[in-house]
């Protein structure tokens, strides 16, 4: 029994998981922002044309 309360690996896998989800949607949420930029800006290029 007492491994099991002293053993933190399950704690640390666990934080570790958190922040790799967070840095997912932080990059998710960066390439959406810089797809709608990208987007918006070769549409201009574009219509600048006849």
């Amino acid at each position: 029994m007492k491994i099991f309360l002293t053993n933190d690996g399950a704690v640390t896998a666990i934080e570790y998981a958190i922040i790799a989800t967070l840095i997912a949607l932080v990059m998710v949420a960066a390439v959406q922002s810089l797809g709608s930029g990208a987007s918006n800006f070769y549409n201009n290029i574009t219509s600048a044309f006849p």
